[in-house]
Parts: structure tokens; sequence; C-alpha cells
């Protein structure tokens, strides 16, 4: 998985939220941005010496 394609996920996990929830489109962004920023986090904490 690249980060575009977890960018492109978050995205779409962003827009059916949305669309559940009646959100705004401001609030879209909002989640879109904090997805992605959980995302890359995540992704840095990713030990890779560890794998085999």
């Amino acid at each position: 998985m690249t980060k575009d394609d977890m960018i492109s996920f978050t995205k779409g996990l962003a827009i059916n939220f949305r669309k559940k929830n009646n959100l705004q489109m401001q609030d879209y962004e909002d989640i879109y941005m904090e997805g992605i920023i959980g995302m890359l986090t995540a992704l840095n904490r990713i030990d890779y010496s560890k794998k085999k």
C-alpha cells in the first residue's frame, strides 16, 4: 500500500462519513486532513527493521 493509496482510501472514508452524518463540506475537509495525518503518523511508526 503506497502513500497515494492511503490518501485515496482516507478520502473515500471521509466522503462516506460525511454523507452518513449529513455534514457540511468544511467538516469533510477537516475529517480528511485528520485521517491523512493519522495514516502518515502510523506509517512513520512502523518499524521496518523487524520485518523478515
